[in-house]
């Protein structure tokens, strides 16, 4: 069995056993988890390593087929493989590199939440296990025009914040396109206003000449 050969069957192990411990609470099952959890580490698959590992049986794992609900327990135990050994959080580049390779057709503003994240990395430097899974709860129960968000519900802060630069965003460029629909039909304030044709007299304080007075006896004779 070769290196790819045996890092899918620790891994098959690994799933297994996580899918088990996620279906009941009892301790053996967790114990089994961490165990396998820990081989799995010990073998590389962890952090940009593991995420490597990860794109190499992309074909095998198939998540893209998988459905909802196993994806769900996939999306939740490649958290494991992309953090490093002892720590609780994944570092923010590796989310970034696994987000944009496992959530691909799973959720619709994910280049909108990538970008996101990008720009505040140097605030956001690594992603929580909670953070990690409200995000897939996220893309599955907020409508793509975020008009069902619940501020007041228990959403991580960052997706809050999301929220936010995602309105301010699409409010920015709504004045941004009324201005210029504005502008170009020349309704705005600044635009010179346009007039009507006007007798040169209509209006005009100046008096106009005198009639040329006509001699009544040329006035017969004609």
């Amino acid at each position: 069995m070769g290196q790819s050969g045996e890092l899918l069957h620790l891994l098959s192990r690994s799933f297994s056993c996580y899918v088990a411990s996620t279906d009941t609470t009892s301790w053996e099952s967790s114990r089994q988890t961490s165990e396998s959890l820990e081989l799995l580490q010990g073998a590389g698959m962890h952090g940009h390593s593991g995420l490597q590992a990860i794109k190499e049986l992309r074909p095998v794992i198939a998540w893209e087929y998988m459905m909802p609900d196993q994806f769900c327990k996939w999306y939740r135990f490649a958290f494991h493989l992309c953090k490093e050994p002892q720590r609780k959080h994944v570092q923010v580049n590796v989310a970034i590199e696994a987000w944009s390779m496992i959530m691909v057709g799973r959720f619709r503003l994910l280049d909108k939440w990538l970008d996101f994240v990008r720009q505040r990395k140097s605030t956001m430097r690594v992603i929580s296990e909670d953070q990690w899974r409200q995000l897939l709860d996220f893309s599955r129960s907020v409508y793509e025009d975020l008009s069902n968000f619940d501020p007041n519900g228990a959403w991580a802060c960052c997706l809050d914040e999301f929220v936010d630069h995602m309105r301010n965003t699409r409010s920015c460029l709504w004045d941004q396109a009324t201005n210029s629909m504005l502008g170009f039909n020349g309704m705005d304030d600044t635009a010179p206003m346009c007039m009507a044709p006007v007798s040169p007299h209509c209006g005009s304080k100046r008096r106009p000449p005198d009639p040329v007075p006509v001699d009544p006896v040329c006035d017969q004779l004609s």
